[in-house]
């Protein structure tokens, strides 16, 4: 597991915007990228090399947005 991603807070309250975010899910951790599909108005993710999934149908834990460094 990323040490960064063990590092944050993890909360099981799914993104309600689009950003850069980890999502967790039996201690796999994985970045991926939310955002709006503006013809279904709803969040929706992508993992590599899988299809795009709404984030309503994603069990596990969320940490984010994350925010650009400085």
């Amino acid at each position: 597991m990323d040490t960064r991603a063990a590092a944050m807070n993890w909360t099981k309250e799914k993104p309600t915007k689009p950003g850069w975010y980890w999502w967790r899910q039996d201690r796999v951790a994985k970045m991926c990228r939310v955002w709006e599909w503006w013809d279904k108005k709803e969040l929706y993710v992508r993992f590599e090399g899988a299809d795009s999934v709404p984030v309503a149908a994603l069990e596990g834990e969320w940490a984010g947005p994350l925010e650009p460094p400085a």
